[in-house]
């Protein structure tokens, strides 16, 4: 469980994707999302590749691109980030952030509602359920609800989202 991040940017890539007993190179390629999320993780000093770490551990906030089916939820809370990612402070008040909202919500952050806030309607919902799984459905409705509106730059509200 990776727990609660901050979804900082997304985009549309096409990836390999190996299919039953298939030969190696006869995978198929897929479009898919790819949603760069900064989370707390493990220093990677001490473990190369991104380790869970939570936030009442020591660890660094660092920006992992992940596929999109590996976020589990995303929340309604928005939060304002600096606008440079890279400075230590920028990163330690992103993590302080985290924490207080964990506090605030008492572990439970709100979930999004795609018919409540994003105006989704809910016969089109339902019939997009019919199709996908809801949290599938929930992270691609956002990301290109998003993509189309071409919303605020990066650095203003994002959205806080749990990987596992």
């Amino acid at each position: 469980d990776w727990g609660w991040g901050v979804s900082l940017n997304f985009s549309q890539k096409k990836i390999n994707i190996k299919r039953g007993k298939r030969k190696q190179n006869d995978a198929e390629e897929k479009p898919t999302y790819i949603v760069d999320v900064m989370l707390h993780i493990k220093n990677r000093k001490q473990f190369p590749e991104p380790t869970p770490c939570s936030l009442d551990e020591e660890g660094e906030m660092q920006v992992i691109p992940l596929i999109l089916d590996s976020i589990y939820e995303i929340s309604s809370v928005r939060m304002q980030v600096p606008q440079d990612l890279i400075k230590a402070e920028s990163k330690m008040l992103i993590k302080e952030t985290l924490k207080e909202g964990q506090k605030l919500f008492k572990g439970s952050m709100p979930l999004l509602d795609p018919i409540k806030d994003m105006g989704i309607d809910a016969v089109s919902y339902t019939h997009l359920r019919a199709h996908e799984t809801g949290r599938n459905l929930v992270c691609r409705l956002l990301l290109e609800k998003k993509n189309v509106k071409k919303s605020q730059p990066l650095g203003t509200n994002l959205e806080i989202i749990t990987i596992r």
